[in-house]
């Protein structure tokens, strides 16, 4: 797993988490404090301290979370800040849709992981065929030979 993805993964355990504190009763901003404490050290927390350093500062959540997709400019980010933004102007339920988004991000790190094993398989072939394929063949059409060449003499 290439480190693009190992952070998508990571991104939806982290909304997973967020659903999960959701759930359990504290707001959006207190999740998102209590899981940064809890992992501080990796780029998915950095940037959710951030975006909770925004919303400290005075700005609202939806506004820090503009601000969150524009410093991390992605096609995942923009859906997950589109998303929660939804989910607040229309009173839907945070964690379902937190929950709905991490399995969606998960299984587009999954499906990219497949195709690239497509292309390294594919990649595979080619020294079979160029190198492992003839000397097979060698081996095998060898003594055909030296019996086609004894037996004409």
């Amino acid at each position: 797993m290439n480190p693009p993805q190992k952070i998508w993964i990571e991104f939806s355990l982290w909304l997973e988490l967020l659903a999960l504190c959701l759930e359990a009763g504290l707001d959006f901003t207190s999740s998102l404090s209590e899981l940064t404490k809890s992992n501080p050290n990796s780029l998915v927390s950095q940037r959710f301290k951030k975006l909770l350093s925004h919303v400290q500062m005075g700005k609202t959540k939806q506004e820090a979370l503009k601000e969150f997709q524009k410093e991390w400019e992605h096609p995942t980010i923009d859906t997950f800040c589109q998303t929660t933004l939804y989910g607040w102007q229309h009173g839907i339920s945070m964690s379902a849709l937190l929950k709905e988004e991490a399995s969606h991000i998960r299984m587009e790190a999954l499906f990219q992981m497949e195709k690239e094993i497509h292309k390294k398989q594919l990649k595979l072939l080619l020294p079979l065929f160029l190198l492992i394929l003839p000397a097979v063949m060698l081996v095998m059409l060898t003594p055909l030979l030296l019996q086609l060449l004894t037996s004409s003499f």
